[in-house]
């Protein structure tokens, strides 16, 4: 493949739409690194979440919950 100005493209396997424990994933960035190694993925795309929130209420009166809110990327 090539693009128009002459520059080689170069497929790589690669997985987009990661999420680690940063946001709302279930593994660490070094974790998925490493996954990603041993299945020997090129290139990784995280797409972390730009807030963390957590919700506490009884179920009948949810309108009555807390809501707690943090930036996940500081």
């Amino acid at each position: 493949m090539s693009l128009a100005h002459g520059a080689a493209l170069t497929p790589l396997r690669a997985v987009v739409d990661v999420r680690s424990t940063h946001s709302d994933g279930a593994h660490d960035f070094e974790t998925l690194i490493r996954l990603a190694k041993a299945r020997r993925i090129e290139a990784i795309a995280f797409t972390e979440h730009d807030r963390q929130a957590i919700r506490f209420y009884l179920a009948p009166f949810r309108w009555l919950g807390l809501s707690y809110e943090l930036p996940s990327l500081a």
